[in-house]
């Protein structure tokens, strides 16, 4: 099917955008670590019965499980993590729009380890999403979020930028294990599963999985919310995202998939009832056309 790749990043667009919502909804209920520790198991659940239905073949590489085992531990168990504490901190549309930046660095990690070109343009794309990104990190918070301290802001920056990065690396480390070969809800098991493994092993070492259990137990909204958003973002979003980056570049896939906050800024607008402010929208357009011109490198 012609551009299969770019078709399903637009999707995953979307649903992730929708999924982003919903889970930092959630998270502010029970903490972005809880919300996690059981949203993976349940990705991994639906992925399971999609290879079951569709009588997927455990056929890979040594080598694509590891690549997928290190996407899964770096971008889900870390970066999902870490994101969702921004989103309890500064709100989902600026941790979102922070993600703008995830296509760029994605660019150029697979410059240098795909081999893939990295043009005039594609340099002025990252500049552009860079100068969007940073125009609305300047503007004054508008009180939306009532306990937005200057510590809080700081930190919800910093963990927006760490999950920037995590995400950029798994996208790299995915990609490397997709071009090899085999079925797209295999990757997203192992993926996944390795995730989810690694996380929950962390957090019992740590001492937090008790507490965290606790927790979950004490909300049933929020486990609802994430059982719907689980199927919706990280279960049927990661495999689109997957598919996108088996068909396409890795750079393509996460400019496409750039257009999530978009998608954000008007959910969030028609669920708050509540207009985006102009500097806002207008740093998310031209973020997003800094990474559509990493399409056209």
């Amino acid at each position: 099917m012609v551009f299969i790749g770019e078709a399903a990043a637009l999707a995953t667009a979307l649903l992730w955008g929708l999924s982003a919502c919903m889970h930092t909804a959630a998270a502010r209920l029970v903490g972005a670590l809880s919300l996690n520790l059981f949203r993976l198991p349940l990705s991994l659940f639906f992925f399971l019965a999609g290879t079951i239905v569709f009588q997927s073949q455990w056929d890979l590489s040594q080598s694509q499980y590891l690549w997928l085992a290190g996407s899964g531990i770096v971008g889900l168990a870390f970066g999902d993590v870490v994101f969702y504490a921004s989103a309890v901190r500064i709100g989902a549309r600026l941790s979102v729009l922070l993600w703008e930046l995830s296509p760029a660095v994605t660019a150029v990690l697979a410059y240098f380890y795909l081999d893939e070109g990295l043009s005039p343009m594609g340099m002025g794309g990252i500049a552009l999403t860079m100068l969007g990104v940073l125009w609305v990190l300047l503007e004054k918070h508008d009180g939306s979020i009532p306990d937005l301290t200057p510590r809080r802001w700081a930190e919800g920056i910093v963990y927006a930028l760490l999950s920037v990065a995590a995400q950029s690396i798994s996208t790299v480390f995915a990609r490397t294990a997709l071009v090899q070969g085999g079925d797209v809800l295999v990757s997203a098991s192992v993926r996944t599963g390795c995730a989810t493994v690694a996380l929950w092993l962390f957090v019992s070492l740590v001492g937090k999985a008790g507490r965290s259990i606790k927790t979950i137990r004490s909300n049933p909204q929020a486990l609802r919310i994430m059982v719907l958003a689980g199927f919706i973002g990280p279960t049927v979003g990661i495999w689109l995202s997957l598919l996108a980056m088996k068909h396409t570049k890795a750079g393509i896939a996460a400019t496409l998939i750039g257009l999530e906050p978009l998608v954000v800024i008007a959910l969030l607008a028609l669920h708050e009832k509540k207009r985006p402010s102009p500097r806002l929208v207008t740093g998310a357009l031209i973020s997003f056309v800094g990474t559509a011109l990493l399409f056209l490198r």
